[in-house]
């Protein structure tokens, strides 16, 4: 078998707990997770949402360790923790540098036997938790999806929501939690899953000394859920203030432990999941009824749920929408597929694989939720095993048993009727009322516990990194090229152009965005078809955004990729055609926008704070802008900005040939004219002011910001320190400040931001995000307000060591995937820094004092220039 990933180690100690070693020492970080087999499935009736709290609880302090050490200790030694919890599984992970993993061993050992629930954090974290579930509520796609899964698994446990019913959670006790702890984890419920830069038989010893003591439990079956089939399709449709439906169908399918994943994934890219798709082709490019087609899987252990997602160009096309997926199914039903639409999706799978395994956290992930699912620890290299022809009879009986319009399930989210919405306000004005009363009986008595155990944890000093250096070779038409050769299967490549959405005309916005989505839509050489058909054909991932192009392929494709990469950028078409079916699909795009509190709000934020300056426009552009474009606009731009003059391209992976010959040869003939750059004017600190929008959602979108430093500037290292103690950073620390304040308080589910935010050779911005019920709102923003009032007098001495080994291991984590070596090589040419700006970096952040990262931030955070922003139900 072919050791793609590397040497799998598995054992079992003798109380049973699962150990599964990937080692690779490619970059000196390893992920560790412990997964337990228990879910939100497990639950009895009354408890529903236990399982997803108790993963909440169980950081929250043991006989050992307080409430804020594992938070602490993951800051200190430079790590990232998090938890999730599915229908089948509740996971913990930890990632941290090589010289500091041991701990993590510890800290999932305390926590498997000795968590103590103490009822005042658990009052709070209930709040949390019931901003989580109000959320999701305003998370319409997702409410959709649970809403159909409720409706399809009728009969099984995964009928109910992950996160539960807030009639169940308000009754959850400490006794309850303790006895469902209990009797779910143990060693012989657990999988510990070890990936990365670790000797496997050392690795296996300290296993066996932190968890080998621990004793087993006298384990019950689990119950065996049954999920009756039935030609029996079901239906619904939720009514929401939006401008625009969004159609949902889906089909149920084999779960995880079937072992059909990849066939799944196959047909997935075959009929809905890429722009070479079936649908994507039909119901987007040929009758244009819809403006986006996406496939995916839900893929639950028992059974799975395939789901093929589309906009409509508007809400008087769904007719004609499900007549031409009948019309396509059925055709499939007859036909089947050919040989060559497999092979193309199965390339595209196995790129897919490629990428997210090159994350020790993915990996691990991966690794973890196949064996629990399908018991084999071999799985990540296996998957890819299978001989073309055989697939192809898979994918075809799959398509017959399991595609059929018969048992296609139908969900929509639509346009909430003018006369509705007075009743759908007075819903959730309810919804806040009872919670407020609720809640206000759970109120935390006691402050967050400080640290204990972590004044016993010392951290190390960063191991030796050799960060790597991209060469650069200039081509005499203008282009640069920035290569680096790294180890591995495949190729990272992106060629970058110096143009922004702040470039565009006034009158004029959103032109930058149109022209690079055209840029997808066909060439001289190539059609829209022939063009996306022919990245598929080698498993290519092509992505395309305003001001880059970027492909990941096989290195034996590389010349193939330049080849169609030169294409574009040298002979995109422009069809008036297609230019009208992009507009129809940047003005959906554009009402999707404004239907996105979450999403919109940085624009709210970016035209008060950037007022009369370019960084102020909207990359998308408005309604009256995207009309107003026409062809010799979009020819104007690329001529202009397509320029060899104004590109680079970069180039990291596993090639072994002259890069600057084949990059020339790809690129012979390509020239361009140089332009100058924007003459920004100089920004001023607008004074504070409060700006309120208001959309009927559950929850409110509260943001507070201001104008903060460039890259360049002298503040802008010390801010970069304070912003890892403060708002928790790259890392999303949670033992920064404000998720202190979240955690006392459970007045949000999560918070965060930073005190940079875009900097670059213009000012970015301080910028904290988050969203609350609207019954807490003002509760929330004098909270926020009065953390950044005493921010800097919390600042201790050990808090500026922690940002600074976290900043020095940050470095190490942008090189760890090909992808991340590659934005950082683009990005120290856009700043024009040298090549070994990231060698010398850490020594001038290591000379940083505490008075200088002080002084940094009075010059940011001052509330009398820091505005709040308000998107919600008023």
């Amino acid at each position: 078998m072919n050791k793609i990933f590397g040497d799998i180690y598995h054992a079992v100690l003798k109380n049973g707990l699962q150990v599964i070693i990937n080692s690779d020492h490619g970059t000196p970080k390893v992920s560790i997770q412990l997964w337990y087999n228990v879910g939100s499935k497990d639950e009895k009736s009354g408890q529903k949402g236990l399982a997803h709290l108790l993963e909440h609880m169980i950081f929250k302090g043991t006989n050992r360790l307080s409430e804020s050490d594992i938070n602490m200790i993951t800051s200190k030694l430079s790590g990232y923790t998090n938890a999730f919890t599915s229908y089948d599984y509740t996971g913990y992970l930890f990632d941290f540098p090589k010289q500091h993993w041991l701990i993590a061993l510890d800290m999932l050992a305390d926590c498997m036997v000795n968590c103590t629930f103490k009822e005042d954090m658990l009052q709070s974290e209930l709040k949390a938790v019931i901003q989580e579930l109000k959320l999701y509520k305003d998370d319409y796609s997702s409410s959709l999806i649970e809403a159909m899964v409720a409706n399809i698994f009728s009969d099984h446990p995964y009928h109910h929501p992950i996160i539960g019913y807030k009639q169940d959670l308000w009754s959850i006790t400490r006794d309850g939690l303790l006895q469902f702890y209990r009797k779910h984890y143990s060693p012989n419920n657990a999988t510990l899953v070890i990936v990365g830069d670790v000797n496997p038989v050392d690795a296996q010893r300290e296993i066996e000394s932190y968890f080998g003591s621990i004793p087993m439990i006298n384990k019950q079956d689990r119950s065996i859920s049954c999920a009756t089939e039935d030609i029996k399709p079901t239906g619904v449709t939720l009514y929401r203030d939006v401008q625009r439906s969004q159609l949902l169908y889906a089909w149920r399918i084999p779960g995880t432990q079937s072992k059909m994943d990849f066939v799944i994934s196959v047909v997935a890219y075959i009929v809905g999941e890429s722009k070479s798709s079936i649908f994507y082709k039909r119901l987007v490019d040929d009758l244009c009824l819809a403006t986006n087609v996406q496939m995916y899987v839900d893929d639950m252990f028992e059974h799975g749920l395939l789901f093929l997602h589309i906009e409509p160009i508007n809400d008087d096309v769904k007719s004609e929408i499900e007549d031409e997926i009948g019309r396509v199914i059925d055709t499939l039903q007859k036909n089947g597929v050919t040989q060559e639409q497999v092979s193309r999706a199965m390339k595209q799978v196995q790129m897919d694989y490629l990428v997210q395994m090159e994350s020790f956290q993915e990996r691990a992930y991966i690794i973890g939720k196949t064996f629990l699912a399908t018991g084999d620890p071999y799985y990540i290299n296996s998957h890819l095993q299978f001989d073309t022809g055989m697939i192809r009879d898979k994918v075809i009986d799959f398509l017959k048993r399991y595609l059929r319009i018969s048992i296609m399930h139908k969900g929509a989210v639509a346009p909430l009727p003018e006369s509705e919405k007075e009743y759908w306000i007075a819903l959730q004005d309810e919804g806040d009322r009872t919670d407020a009363v609720i809640l206000s009986r759970k109120d935390r008595q006691t402050t967050v516990e400080p640290g204990r155990f972590v004044q016993s944890v010392h951290a190390k000093d960063p191991l030796f990194f050799n960060i790597p250096e991209h060469q650069k070779i200039l081509l005499d038409n203008g282009l640069s090229i920035l290569c680096y050769p790294a180890s591995g299967l495949k190729i990272e490549l992106q060629i970058e152009f110096d143009v922004q959405y702040y470039h565009d005309p006034v009158d004029l916005q959103g032109l930058g965005n149109f022209v690079f989505a055209m840029m997808q839509e066909g060439t001289k050489n190539y059609t829209k078809e022939a063009l996306m058909d022919a990245f598929a054909s080698k498993g290519m991932q092509l992505d395309i955004g305003l001001s880059y192009i970027s492909l990941t392929l096989l290195k034996d494709d590389l010349q193939y990729g330049l080849s169609l990469l030169s294409d574009i950028v040298r002979h995109s078409l422009f069809d008036d055609e297609a230019i009208e079916k992009v507009r129809t699909q940047i003005l959906s795009e554009i009402t999707d926008y404004w239907d996105s509190p979450n999403d919109f709000v940085g624009q709210l934020v970016r035209e008060h704070i950037y007022k009369n300056h370019p960084y102020s426009k909207n990359y998308l552009g408005t309604e009256e802008s995207i009309i107003k474009i026409r062809r010799d606009d979009i020819l104007s731009y690329y001529k202009k900005h397509i320029s060899p003059f104004h590109a680079r391209i970069a180039i990291v992976g596993a090639y072994d040939f002259n890069i600057k010959e084949l990059v020339a040869e790809s690129f012979n003939g390509w020239v361009g004219n140089k332009i100058g750059d924007i003459d920004f004017p100089i920004l001023s600190k607008p004074l504070s002011q409060e700006i309120v929008y208001p959309i009927v959602r559950d929850q409110v979108v509260l943001v507070l910001a201001g104008l903060s430093v460039d890259y360049h500037s002298n503040f802008y290292d010390a801010l970069l320190l304070f912003d890892q103690i403060f708002t928790g950073g790259a890392q999303r620390s949670m033992s920064s400040q404000l998720f202190q304040l979240r955690e006392q308080t459970g007045l949000f589910y999560s918070i965060g931001g930073s005190l940079v935010l875009n900097a670059s050779k213009q000012p970015g911005m301080f910028y904290i995000k988050t969203m609350v019920s609207q019954d807490r709102l003002i509760e929330a923003e004098l909270a926020i307000k009065e953390t950044i009032k005493l921010a800097i007098d919390r600042i201790t001495d050990d808090d500026l060591v922690m940002a600074k080994n976290a900043i020095a291991h940050q470095l190490i984590d942008q090189f760890a995937t090909q992808k991340g070596a590659l934005e950082s090589f683009l990005f120290l040419e856009r700043m024009g820094l040298p090549r070994d700006y990231f060698k010398d970096r850490m020594q001038h952040i290591v000379r940083i004092t505490k008075d200088e990262m002080i002084n940094a931030v009075k010059h940011v955070l001052n509330l009398e220039h820091i505005s709040v922003f308000k998107v919600g139900r008023f």
